[in-house]
């Protein structure tokens, strides 16, 4: 019911001279190509052509080296790379196969040799141990091959975070924000994960297993995966924790394309211990094992559309899983529904004919001082209710309370897809943009209904999208731009029956009320607290009925410039994210925002006379007599309810109650120092018009009558500007 609108603007200004290794020359989603030229005797090569062709698409970069013999290619996408070294007088050098990994900066020095021919001198860059020399960020990069080979649950790239050293396993008993995920220390929903240079994070609900993208980033749509523990640069700069870093498939030169099908299913699992002791109610001592069968099957496709210019990448997945959701529920016996309560062996109808109820210190009281029994809307709510089947249950009694145990029927249903497209507009400018959509339908149990077969309506919808494009612009050969932009949006719903809703459709004798917008009042037998003392037929407490639903959105935008001159490298840049998010819910703790549900109770507001109660109850006895008691009789404890309202900002009626408040009391001490001037304490006082206009703080100096005035004024000025600033806020 509230909106909440955060804005993030974020500016860094890396304006640092650096050495000859600039370390903040690659940024959070490509890397750093540099090294230094020499000739055989050791002594720098200048003027030297050091060129970078990525092998995959056949896009070159080039630039010379400057006196130092050094050259250095920033902003490099990650991808298998050619570098060639040429110098008239020397033999052409060329390293090949270099793999060039997100963050990360790589050093290529180049020993020419004399030749006056066209020789080639070609090594191959081979795996080896690799020590940053420009840039203190550790962490490590997962990609290629691997990274769709190891083993995620989900197949979502994110899930590889654990297997980073200084993270540790997801753990969500550890409480919220701490449940695992935390890298070298720091809470894990201070984590920021990016794609393409873009921020997914989810802004609303992280931590522990909950940290994950507010849109799936699936291992086939993924190049590389790259997360930096500690020491990150300041083209992170937005969070403490880990900053996970991916970057999507792209096409290349070579068609290429996968597709797939993991299959799971129940035919060897053996049945749960609780399912395999709870009798299924048809006459079988056991609960038949339910079905399970989950399918994942994905296809993606890249290649040219243009060789040496245009490429695309698409990938799609869909993943179906009927599943079965245990749950487990408190539900009245047999003899509860005909309004008898059972204590300490001895049966008491609450219906018994006068003299007969056996309540009170001697047990000749009338438990129902009425004779009346149980409520008829509370009987008819109860025959609705099934027969419990396991007393094993947390709260069960096996007298007045019994145990349910069942499962429901949940299919979770994933859909996913995403498209990339490069184009290079020429040698020096490279652009790329990219579309996925995805959605995810997933039955949680969390609310039952349980009239005829029990099926759980709680279900959590999520669907989100995105665009992310980026521009690389070479404009000169020690002068590059790079900017990226990004819009991700995510609409989490969570759907229930919503008590009103339910109340209507059951329709209950005793139930109609004008005061509820269905036109019926929602009942709670044994519910005031919210404690599941008892449980109804379709669940109605705040926790297990609320409905909420959160859109999450990142409008972001970045741009950096890159410039090498000489043994410095000058980076300067603008990162700014906008973070609109609307949070609508309908509850609080207890109570609903848009439904009546009365709680039939007696353990909140009232309590029930020592007369209508059995004798010797003992202590543990005397609750639960009065709560079974309150709600077979229908003893309305409490009828929660949340009010909101929508508040509107009116300028005229903010100034003008502003004005009769002040301004009174103002204008006649304004007046006394005008017109009574021997009442000043100094002789010097500003003119009349600067104090009407609440300017008198301008140009104020000591040794001057009604100085004090000013902090009115500046309180004036402070109030002159708010509304329109929230205004426009709110607006924006």
């Amino acid at each position: 019911m509230k909106i909440l609108k955060s804005i993030a603007i974020a500016f860094v200004l890396l304006g640092a001279f650096l050495s000859a290794a600039p370390g903040w020359a690659q940024t959070a989603n490509t890397g750093l190509v540099l090294g230094t030229v020499t000739d055989p005797a050791g002594a720098v090569v200048p003027d030297a052509k050091a060129q970078l062709t990525n092998v995959a698409t056949n896009e070159i970069k080039e630039m010379m080296t400057n006196s130092a013999g050094q050259f250095t290619f920033p902003g490099v996408t990650p991808g298998k790379y050619k570098v060639t070294i040429t110098k008239a007088g020397f033999a052409t050098f060329v390293v090949a196969n270099l793999v060039v990994d997100v963050n990360k900066s790589y050093t290529v020095d180049v020993k020419m040799e004399i030749h006056s021919g066209t020789d080639i001198v070609e090594v191959s860059a081979s795996a080896q141990v690799e020590l940053e020399t420009a840039d203190a960020v550790v962490g490590g990069v997962i990609g290629g091959e691997m990274l769709s080979r190891l083993p995620t649950l989900n197949r979502d790239a994110t899930e590889l975070l654990t297997l980073q050293p200084g993270s540790t396993p997801y753990d969500d008993s550890t409480g919220f924000g701490n449940g695992g995920g935390t890298v070298a220390g720091a809470r894990s929903d201070q984590n920021t994960i990016s794609l393409d240079g873009i921020d997914i994070t989810d802004n609303v609900i992280t931590g522990g297993a909950n940290e994950a993208p507010i849109i799936p980033v699936g291992v086939d749509g993924v190049d590389e995966f790259r997360v930096g523990v500690t020491n990150n640069n300041a083209s992170f700069g937005r969070s403490a924790g880990g900053q996970i870093t991916l970057i999507s498939h792209s096409g290349t030169n070579n068609y290429h394309g996968t597709a797939y099908w993991f299959h799971q299913n129940d035919n060897l699992n053996a049945n749960t211990w609780d399912l395999n002791h709870t009798p299924d109610g048809n006459g079988k001592k056991f609960t038949k094992r339910p079905e399970q069968k989950d399918n994942r099957v994905g296809a993606s496709f890249g290649g040219p559309i243009r060789r040496d210019k245009t490429f695309i990448f698409g990938n799609y997945e869909v993943r179906r899983f009927p599943q079965a959701l245990s749950f487990t529920r408190l539900v009245p016996s047999d003899t509860l529904k005909q309004g008898k309560l059972i204590f300490n062996g001895t049966t008491y109808d609450l219906a018994a004919p006068a003299g007969t109820g056996g309540c009170g210190a001697s047990g000749t009281t009338d438990c129902d001082p009425r004779h009346l029994g149980i409520s008829p809307t509370v009987k008819a709510l109860w025959g609705l209710m099934p027969t419990g089947n396991d007393n094993t249950v947390p709260g069960a009694d096996g007298v007045n309370i019994l145990g349910l145990r069942g499962t429901v029927p949940g299919e979770l249903k994933n859909d996913g897809v995403g498209v990339k497209l490069d184009h290079n507009f020429t040698d020096k400018v490279h652009f790329f943009g990219r579309y996925s959509y995805s959605r995810s339908l997933s039955p949680n149990g969390g609310q039952i209904d349980l009239r005829g077969t029990p099926s759980t309506p709680s279900v959590s919808q999520l669907r989100g999208d995105s665009i992310i494009s980026g521009l690389d612009w070479q404009l000169r050969p020690n002068l590059l731009n790079s900017f990226r932009g990004g819009w991700v949006r995510s609409r989490q719903d969570f759907s229930v029956i919503r008590p009103s809703t339910s109340a209507a459709q059951l329709a209950l004798p005793g139930t109609a009320s004008s005061a509820s917008q269905t036109g019926y009042i929602s009942l709670a037998p044994g519910l005031s607290t919210g404690s599941g003392f008892l449980d109804t037929i379709v669940d109605v407490d705040t926790q297990r009925a609320r409905h909420q639903a959160i859109y999450d959105s990142n409008k972001q935008y970045s741009d950096f410039l890159t410039w090498t001159k000489g043994k410095h490298t000058i980076v300067g840049g603008t990162n700014m994210r906008w973070l609109p998010t609307i949070h609508d819910r309908d509850d609080k703790v207890i109570g609903s925002v848009n439904s009546l549900v009365a709680a039939l109770d007696g353990d909140h507001t009232f309590g029930v006379p020592d007369v209508n109660r059995p004798p010797g109850l003992a202590a543990g006895d005397v609750t639960r007599w009065d709560r079974l008691y309150a709600a077979s009789l229908g003893l309305i404890d409490n009828v929660g309810i949340l009010t909101a309202s929508d508040g509107q900002l009116k300028l005229g009626r903010f100034f003008a109650r502003r004005a009769l408040r002040i301004m009174p009391a103002y204008f006649v001490i304004l007046a006394i120092y005008i017109f009574l001037s021997s009442w000043r304490e100094y002789s010097e006082m500003y003119s009349t018009w600067k104090f009407l206009l609440s300017v008198q703080n301008i140009g104020l100096h000591g040794g001057t009558a009604f100085s004090h005035a000013w902090s009115l004024a500046v309180e004036d000025q402070f109030y002159l500007c708010l509304p329109f600033i929230l205004l426009f806020a709110n607006r924006w």
